[in-house]
């Protein structure tokens, strides 16, 4: 747009000097018109062209929304793949800090979940930007499957492409279930596909876009990089635990297809995941470490074949927004289980716009023998500070209240931060 206003300016100048200096130097000018004779009777006088209307420039301070592929729509003056000046920069931040309340413990747990820094900006009409960088109060930098340490590229509008059509490159969260419509990247009280699937953050190349109220999403993922191996030290005195390439020669495949209607309609959405992971068991608590799950323990000591399916629904009521899932699927282990998860997470705009109260649960099953299933119970409150900062407390617990057992407990605060 700016392009176009800087040629409609040069042309206007450019026309102006060639009536002024349109003549050489060393030539006389051209005698001053003479006033135009009145039009013969009959003529009708001809009207005044209109004035020219000022250019739609977009808006200077503009949110850029990555996980969108609605970028700016080139023009048909503007064809092909243009490679502009940065724009729509928008820097930030993220704290996360959480304390485990103790169980059998004398004392709880404090821990830093993660600290880290996040750029976001437009190249251009056509190609976006996201890169986080975590500081060095955390390792999770070289995890794949959390919620950070992404960097990725997204290429959208190309020619010859329907609308909307957007490529995504790098390492990203792949769009699976109601995970892909929430804001599960950010928030602790997390959807259940890491205990499902077991990983969702990978390298890869995903495809999306929209046909009308339709939408889909397909990647293709490099798969879990490591494995964590035992290896004793030279003395054989103690045994520590390495990070070890995993050799996996699957490409784990994503999809999913929904409806994105407007106002109150339901939306409904369909996903599948095929692909090698890590094997998750259900437990009852707080898995620390690096995988930082309730709920679920992840292993990371191996890989197994998973086949997942999920349908979710989504329902917007007055200031309430609904969202709720049922997942079902096999892990190949040592044996063939057969593994469910129900989910159901509730918001409330108790100030639109301002302060927001979570309420979910969510039950897993991992199919192993002895019946080993748990459930949990999580509430959230979500403050904006401004459109693009907020900051958020979180408490959840599982459900073995019903069991007579002690409940295992970890509060959440976090601070996002950005401009």
């Amino acid at each position: 747009m700016r392009r176009a206003l800087l040629v409609l300016v040069v042309g206007v100048a450019t026309g102006w000097a060639s009536q002024v200096l349109g003549q050489p130097v060393d030539e006389p000018l051209e005698p001053a018109p003479q006033p135009l004779e009145p039009p013969p009777e009959g003529d009708e006088p001809q009207p005044p062209e209109p004035a020219p209307q000022p250019l739609d420039l977009p808006p200077e301070d503009g949110v850029l929304d990555l996980e969108s592929a609605d970028l700016e729509i080139a023009s048909e003056a503007d064809s092909g793949l243009s490679v502009g000046p940065f724009d729509n920069i928008v820097f930030g931040g993220t704290l996360d800090y959480r304390f485990v309340f103790p169980r059998e413990m004398p004392e709880g747990t404090f821990m830093i979940h993660v600290n880290e820094l996040f750029l976001t900006t437009n190249i251009g009409e056509h190609i976006s930007i996201l890169a986080e960088q975590l500081l060095l109060t955390s390792d999770l930098a070289t995890t794949v499957g959390q919620d950070h340490g992404f960097v990725y590229v997204t290429i959208s509008n190309l020619p010859l492409l329907p609308e909307g059509t957007a490529f995504r490159i790098g390492r990203f969260r792949a769009k699976y279930g109601v995970d892909a419509k929430l804001d599960a990247p950010a928030n602790p009280l997390r959807t259940p596909t890491y205990r499902t699937i077991g990983t969702l953050s990978d390298r890869g190349i995903e495809v999306s876009g929209y046909l009308g109220p339709f939408e889909y999403a397909a990647a293709i993922t490099q798969g879990p990089d490591f494995v964590v191996r035992e290896v004793a030290t030279a003395d054989g005195e103690e045994v520590v635990q390495v990070k070890s390439e995993s050799m996996s020669s699957s490409h784990p495949v994503f999809l999913r297809v929904g409806t994105d209607f407007a106002g109150a309609t339901p939306n409904l959405g369909v996903s599948g995941y095929h692909g090698e992971a890590f094997p998750v068991a259900a437990v009852d608590g707080f898995q620390a470490g690096e995988s930082m799950l309730f709920g679920g323990a992840i292993d990371q000591t191996r890989l197994i074949p998973k086949d997942r399916v999920s349908v979710d629904v989504r329902w917007n009521v007055w200031r309430f927004r609904l969202a709720a899932e049922y997942t079902i699927g096999r892990d190949y282990d040592d044996a063939t289980h057969v593994v469910t998860a129900y989910y159901g997470r509730t918001d409330f705009a108790i100030v639109p716009q301002r302060l927001t109260a979570q309420l979910q649960y969510d039950r897993f099953d991992d199919g192993r023998p002895g019946g080993t299933a748990v459930g949990s119970l999580g509430v959230g409150l979500t403050a904006n500070v401004t459109e693009e900062s907020w900051a958020r407390v979180v408490l959840q617990g599982n459900e073995r209240l019903t069991s007579g057992l002690d409940t295992g407990w970890v509060a959440i605060t976090q601070l996002l931060f950005a401009f």
